[in-house]
């Protein structure tokens, strides 16, 4: 599952609980899947320090556990865990993806943009790697890099409005008004309600073209 502005870009598999009365271990499982950042901690913990046989992948459990850390703005236990996970799934692209992100929130974009390489090293058609690392090109005003990769990123995910609306802005910086409107009324073709770029069209003083 690559998600893209969200933190727990990973993709990680859902694990399937039966349907029927469930184990105290399932229970565990669950909570350390469920998205709620208190449940995620408690029932991750006791996954990873359970010892093995685990109940489900420790490399899921750590990058579950670093997501509700990062959650609560706790970058040095989401790092921590996301070093562990990363040693456990070395070619899992979409941890470093995850750790590029808890780097880039924490400001240090030296350490971002190598997690977002490393990301798209191990998978070339990371559409959600190349847009985090086009913002954090972006961030630190190399505009022409941030270009490559938003422009990257529109390419292999077509359909993400966001890659368009960003890619519009560099364009803007970059003093590419044809260019930003293009991106801008894209955006708006694929999300009419963009409010960012409802109020760029706005203040370019430019039509969405749209009926």
């Amino acid at each position: 599952m690559k998600q893209h502005r969200s933190f727990l870009r990973a993709s990680i598999l859902v694990l399937a609980i039966s349907a029927g009365a469930q184990s105290p271990l399932a229970d565990v499982v669950s909570d350390c899947a469920s998205g709620s950042p208190v449940r995620v901690m408690q029932g991750c913990s006791i996954v990873i320090e359970g010892g093995a046989p685990a109940p489900m992948n420790l490399a899921d459990a750590y990058a579950y556990r670093a997501n509700a850390s990062e959650m609560v703005g706790n970058h040095s236990d989401a790092l921590a865990d996301l070093d562990k996970a990363i040693q456990l799934n070395p070619n899992q692209a979409g941890l470093y993806n995850n750790r590029g992100n808890v780097y880039l929130a924490a400001g240090n974009e030296a350490e971002a943009l190598a997690n977002y390489g490393d990301a798209i090293r191990r998978d070339p058609n990371f559409s959600g790697a190349y847009f985090n690392r086009g913002n954090a090109y972006a961030r630190i005003g190399d505009l022409t890099l941030a270009l490559r990769d938003l422009t990257a990123a529109v390419h292999l995910g077509p359909a993400f409005a966001p890659a368009y609306y960003n890619r519009a802005i560099v364009n803007l910086r970059l003093g590419r008004p044809r260019e930003a409107t293009a991106d801008i009324r894209q955006t708006l073709k694929l999300n009419p309600r963009h409010q960012g770029a409802l109020e760029a069209m706005s203040k370019l003083g430019i039509s969405t073209g749209m009926r």
